[in-house]
């Protein structure tokens, strides 16, 4: 009996155990597989809707950070602007401490101005604009210049000083508009005594003449009567990089033809000479530059009128900057004069 009752508690034992591992096998998978989903997707979720409020973030940001950069360049200019103001004023001879930032010149439009000419311009007054006396004067000089043995001429002129320098003016301009000019001197000890050096006079207006020849025969190669001003001085510009080298040493055409190097004033005098010959006209500018770290230095550019308007021009620069300073109606930042 007692056997009966151990085997049947066994038995029911059994059944019980037997209950609970099938019950475990059956719902512990499902009970524990839904929340694992749950925490799943809400980190998904999660993850998605912060990428989504971040992407906003930087979009918000950039958009007002754009307003600040053009403010902060507005000001800039308008503080350069103000100094250019100043010194040109006489107001204050200080020139600014710190580098300009250098203009974005891609948004001004050019005038192409009318085809080349070829009419050479001619500047100050010349020869034909003196009166008949002055006129015999200037000519009296010259045959002087071109024949005399003697090293110093004194010249028996009955004329007044005001006289004078206009018939050495005229004579300069007409006879040497690229290089050096005619020396003469002026003394008054009680009467007016006019004297010219007759080699140094000399060796200039032969140089102008071989500058005279030089000049015609690049600007011809370069140059066509189909050519507009714009595309005939952007051509100048082109050519002149290409011709000279940056020199110190060397200053004037002359030697810069003669030598393939110059410097500032060299590539501006260059350019003068070619656009006068050519018919555009062109001044010959001094004034001061912002050479990086070495501040603030005298240097020379261009300028130069297309159409109806005048343009700043500085080959030399633009031989090294990709043409950063080709053509532009106001001047730059980095420039003074």
């Amino acid at each position: 009996m007692k056997r009966k009752i151990g085997i049947g508690i066994g038995i029911i034992m059994m059944i019980l155990l037997l209950g609970s591992t099938i019950d475990f096998f059956l719902y512990a998978p499902i009970e524990k597989k839904e929340p694992e989903k749950e925490i799943v997707e809400k980190k998904e979720n999660k993850v998605e809707k912060y990428t989504i409020v971040e992407t906003k973030k930087e979009i918000e940001k950039k958009e007002e950070e754009k307003p600040v950069e053009i403010e902060t360049k507005v000001e800039t200019e308008e503080k350069l602007q103000m100094e250019e103001e100043i010194s040109s004023t006489g107001t204050s001879q200080s020139l600014p401490s710190q580098t300009p930032t250098i203009k974005e010149e891609n948004s001004i439009v050019v005038e192409s101005g009318k085809s080349v000419s070829f009419q050479r311009i001619r500047k100050g007054i010349q020869i034909q604009d003196l009166t008949e006396k002055e006129r015999n004067y200037a000519e009296e000089l010259l045959s002087i210049v071109l024949s005399s043995q003697e090293k110093e001429v004194v010249l028996d002129w009955d004329c007044t000083y005001e006289e004078y320098e206009r018939i050495i003016e005229a004579l300069d301009n007409t006879y040497c508009p690229y290089d050096q000019f005619f020396y003469t001197s002026y003394t008054n000890l009680g009467k007016p005594i006019y004297k010219v050096n007759v080699p140094d006079s000399r060796e200039a207006y032969e140089r102008n003449q071989i500058l005279e020849v030089k000049i015609k025969e690049m600007v011809n190669a370069w140059i066509t009567p189909s050519m507009t001003e714009k595309e005939a001085v952007q051509k100048l510009n082109e050519e002149i990089g290409k011709l000279l080298t940056y020199n110190l040493q060397y200053g004037d055409i002359y030697d810069a033809l003669a030598t393939g190097q110059g410097r500032c004033s060299s590539y501006a005098l260059l350019m003068e000479a070619m656009c006068n010959y050519i018919g555009i006209e062109c001044d010959f500018v001094e004034g001061w530059a912002m050479a990086g770290w070495t501040g603030w230095g005298a240097h020379a550019w261009n300028r130069v009128k297309i159409g109806t308007t005048w343009y700043y021009i500085d080959c030399c620069w633009n031989d090294e900057t990709g043409n950063q300073y080709l053509l532009s109606e106001t001047l730059w930042n980095d420039h003074k004069i």
